[in-house]
């Protein structure tokens, strides 16, 4: 596969399983499609009023990308379509999304220590469930939709160094070592 060139900080992306990729454009706040056959974009939408799109999750069955963003809101897409048909709030700092088709529900894993939960009422309804209390910095998740438990981790930080440094330009504090957590979360089943 040739690769696609561009200048643009992309998050995660996603295949539907058609031949079609889908990524964030970070930097742009975008959503990109890419024909994953030639290798090039196909198209593009903003994900205003969304900005800084990082995570990403897909629903396939209803053609739905749900845009996890910086700027504290979710932004859900119709692939195809090409637009943002909705958005919720979710918590600060997100990096990680998961849909479960089981339960319609959607996660966001955020740095603020929260998981937001939101629930899909139809492919253009969406209302925000719960902003489920983690761990600080737990912003990384995994989803099994077998079991449907969602795991978040995080691990315990020491004092942000007052500093830049070529190695840490962002002043990320460091992990206490041996602090390392995975939370599991359950689904409710009432």
């Amino acid at each position: 596969m040739e690769e696609i060139v561009h200048d643009n900080r992309t998050g995660f992306h996603f295949s539907a399983g058609d031949g079609k990729v889908y990524a964030n454009l970070t930097d742009t706040s975008e959503v990109v499609e890419i024909d994953a056959k030639s290798a090039t974009v196909a198209r593009r939408w903003p994900a205003a009023p969304c900005k800084q799109p990082v995570a990403m999750a897909i629903d396939t069955a209803h053609h739905r990308l749900f845009s996890g963003c910086r700027s504290g809101l979710m932004a859900i897409s119709d692939y195809a379509a090409g637009k943002v048909v909705a958005t919720v709030p979710i918590g600060a700092g997100v990096d990680g999304a998961g849909y479960d088709p089981a339960s319609g529900d959607v996660f966001a894993s955020n740095a603020d220590g929260t998981l937001t939960v939101i629930h899909e009422d139809s492919p253009d309804r969406y209302h925000v469930v719960q902003n489920l209390q983690t761990a600080p910095g737990g912003r990384d998740m995994g989803l099994d939709p077998t079991t449907h438990r969602v795991y978040v981790v995080s691990a315990k930080f020491g004092p942000a160094p007052a500093d830049s440094t070529a190695a840490n330009p962002r002043r990320r504090p460091p992990i206490i070592p041996g602090s390392f957590m995975l939370m599991v979360v359950e689904h409710n089943k009432n």
